[in-house]
């Protein structure tokens, strides 16, 4: 068993198009989670763009603070997969749900936390679209880390640039 009594076959989280599970551990972060996605999934669900656009946005932040690091892809016949930092504290929503409330201090930090990883991003050139509590991890030290990139997009123009499409989660999209 690993960490809070982890075991590397259990599933650690699952959206509509992959499965994270625990990993072993890893000799420079501790422990890892491994993204798999379906290659068949990926394909019936016309979602190729946006497995592309996770990998893009992964590798171009690869060593800033606040996104959750790419580690490594590899390939087989039925999946792709993503070796990724492992956020031992969980998801923001997960804590938000356990406390209730934040406290006001912790609101700020975390609000501070995802607005620098915000701003890294568009001085990347990139607009990060689907960024809600279950997309942002929380480390080992308390500090968040942003993840999930599929939706993420690079407008013509740069950071400069336009983008005039609605996407991401419609629980969390302006009225």
């Amino acid at each position: 068993a690993g960490r809070g009594g982890a075991d590397a076959n259990d599933p650690t989280g699952a959206g509509r198009r992959d499965t994270r599970r625990f990993s072993l551990p890893s000799d420079c972060y501790g422990y890892c989670a491994v993204k798999c996605v379906l290659r068949a999934n990926m394909r019936k669900l016309k979602h190729a763009e946006r497995v592309m656009n996770e990998k893009r946005a992964l590798t171009a932040l690869r060593g800033r603070p606040f996104f959750v690091e790419l580690l490594g892809t590899f390939t087989d016949d039925a999946s792709l997969y993503f070796v990724l930092q492992y956020g031992v504290g969980g998801e923001l929503f997960q804590r938000m749900r356990s406390l209730g409330r934040l406290p006001l201090q912790h609101a700020l930090f975390y609000m501070a936390e995802v607005l620098c990883a915000l701003a890294h991003m568009h001085d990347a050139g990139m607009m990060y679209r689907d960024c809600k509590p279950e997309n942002v991890l929380i480390d080992h030290a308390g500090h968040l880390m942003l993840c999930d990139f599929g939706f993420s997009h690079w407008p013509k123009g740069g950071k400069d640039g336009m983008c005039y499409s609605q996407i991401g989660t419609p629980q969390y999209l302006a009225p």
